[in-house]
């Protein structure tokens, strides 16, 4: 999901773009725009991992409209995500640490903690 234009407004509004300290530090020795790169951290942070997946491989950009395209391809997507995910072809994200202990957390309740489930008749 490409939200370049959503941090393009972002930023003309006077919004911060939130990027970490060396994320920040790339950009500048690449004279690259930060607003430019959408950020993959928490809460789409820019990291520096971002920077450099930017720098190796730069968007394309188009001056063409494409409202019609992102019409069309926002209707097929379903379609296309269940066939990916049929074929074995989709993308693990890892949890982040909040999300991981809370998970650990539900796991050892259901596990160590008794469980009694009653019925009514």
């Amino acid at each position: 999901a490409d939200d370049t234009p959503k941090r393009a407004a972002a930023t003309a509004s006077g919004d911060r773009v939130f990027a970490s300290p060396y994320a920040r530090k790339l950009a500048r020795e690449a004279g690259l725009d930060i607003t430019r790169v959408a950020g993959t951290g928490p809460n789409s942070r820019v990291v520096a991992a971002d920077v450099e997946e930017y720098l190796a491989n730069p968007p394309v950009e188009e001056d063409t409209d494409t409202s019609f395209a992102s019409d069309s391809a926002a209707a097929a997507a379903p379609s296309a995500d269940a066939a990916a995910y049929a074929r074995g072809e989709f993308q693990d994200i890892p949890h982040t640490a909040m999300r991981r202990v809370i998970a650990e957390r539900l796991t050892e309740a259901k596990r160590t903690v008794p469980h009694y489930y009653l019925t009514a008749d």
